[in-house]
Parts: structure tokens; sequence; C-alpha cells
């Protein structure tokens, strides 16, 4: 069977593809995919005795925030051993072990003219940031290129993240039904609920996404209502300035009283 699976930069045949990839992602082999460049760099390796495709995609202005991210919280964790007092060498190493987490790696203490300061570990600190903006996948597939293997791998993603709206959105992680009829009808619904909810989150513009979850939109349209009077007159109650928001935005009809 083929797959495609990504590899965690771990693993010591990752860290040297990261290292000889280095060089080559800064040439001109790119691509443009969901409105962004990606660059690409593809090697073969054998793992376990299996001959593998592989590439490495580099995303620019991922990496910059991540970059941008890492190197501000070194100089936090900097700026806040400045300003404590250690009694010894051993202590201050010891605080760092406990409270610094994976960033203590990035840091050793030293005793220089009678003063304990904090050294930067370059050579562990290069083999972090080689790994920002960086994603590798691996394929046994080798009908596959550079753009077929990331979107396939995206495939994946999406139906996970389906699955995740299944359960944490619609709260459907458990069916509580008695026959396979039931069984069935209600997986039919919940898979129309997230195909609605997924088509919502697609409409969906940076600006509503700031400010609102799906389930509050849904919650503040399922308001609008359509009173029927004796007389056969239909009338629709008044919608509210943020529900007009939510229709201009989704680019969707404000609706009107239906006529019978």
């Amino acid at each position: 069977f083929n797959f495609i699976i990504p590899l965690p930069s771990t693993i010591k045949e990752v860290k040297n593809i990261l290292q000889q990839s280095k060089e080559d992602l800064k040439n001109t082999n790119s691509f443009y995919k969901n409105s962004k460049i990606m660059f690409y760099w593809n090697t073969r390796v054998q793992l376990d005795g299996i001959d593998l495709k592989i590439c490495v995609y580099l995303d620019e202005k991922k990496r910059a925030i991540e970059l941008e991210n890492f190197m501000g919280h070194l100089h936090e964790l900097e700026d806040k051993f400045k300003q404590m007092a250690f009694e010894s060498q051993k202590q201050a190493s010891d605080y760092i072990s406990d409270n610094w987490n994976k960033y203590a790696k990035f840091y050793q203490v030293i005793t220089q003219n009678k003063k304990i300061i904090l050294e930067r570990n370059n050579a562990a600190i290069s083999d972090n940031i080689v790994k920002f903006g960086k994603m590798i996948l691996a394929t046994n597939n080798n009908n596959l290129n550079h753009e077929s293997m990331i979107a396939l791998y995206r495939q994946r993603d999406s139906i996970e993240k389906a699955f995740d709206v299944m359960k944490n959105d619609l709260h459907e992680y458990r069916l509580r039904t008695s026959t396979n009829k039931t069984t069935s009808g209600k997986i039919f619904i919940t898979f129309l609920s997230v195909i609605l909810y997924s088509a919502l989150l697609q409409l969906m513009r940076p600006s509503l996404i700031k400010k609102f979850t799906v389930a509050e939109i849904f919650s503040e349209l399922k308001k609008i209502r359509v009173i029927k009077l004796d007389n056969t007159d239909c009338y629709l109650t008044e919608i509210s300035k943020t529900q007009r928001l939510f229709f201009k935005e989704l680019g969707i009809p404000v609706p009107e009283a239906p006529s019978y």
C-alpha cells in the first residue's frame, strides 16, 4: 500500500535532511498554494529498509513568525535571569532546568569575573531555528510530485478537522441509538451538519472569524422567526444589526417574509 506521512524532526535522518535542505531551499523551486508561496526540496532516503521520497516544504511567512516568537521569548527569559540573584552557579543551573522546560537546552550557566551569567547554546538554537516554517513529508509512491504530496496530505487534515467538528462542536461523540435504522439516520443527519458547518466556515471572512464562532452565528440567526397570523398574513421578526452583518459578510440576501 502507498502512504504519505509527516516526519518528526527528532529522527536523526530528519535532522540531517533539514541541514542538507537549508541552502537548497533558498533557490527558486517554489509553487503557489492557498494564496501563498511555498518553497520545496526533494531527496530520497532509506528508513528501516524502506526507500522513501522526501519533500521538505518551507513557508517563509510562517518561518518569520515562528522566528520572531522564539527569539522574543529568549530575550524575555534572559531579562528575567538578569533580575534574579543566585548564590551559586549550580543554583542558577537548577533553576533553569526546573522552570524553563524546553528552553533550558538553549542555555548554559557560567561564572565570569566572579559573576554568574547566562550564555546561549548557539548550536542548539541553530538546530531549532532550522525547523521553523518547514514541514517534511515522506511517501513510498514515486508517482507523486511535491504538489500532489502536500495536497493529499492536507485532505487527510481536512478529514480530521471534520471529525473534530463532529465531536467537539456538534457534540456527536455518542450515538445513543438502539436500532440500525436510527443509527443510520443519526449518522446521515450528523454528516449533513458537518457539511453545513464546514461550508459556513469557508464563507466566514476574517472579520467574522476574529469576533464570532460558528456556534455564535447559528445562535444569533436562529432568533429570526416567521409569525403567521389567523388571517394567513406572515410577518418576519425584526432583523437585528448583528444579523444583518452576518448576512452581508456571508454573502447571503437578507430574508423576507414568505407569502402563502
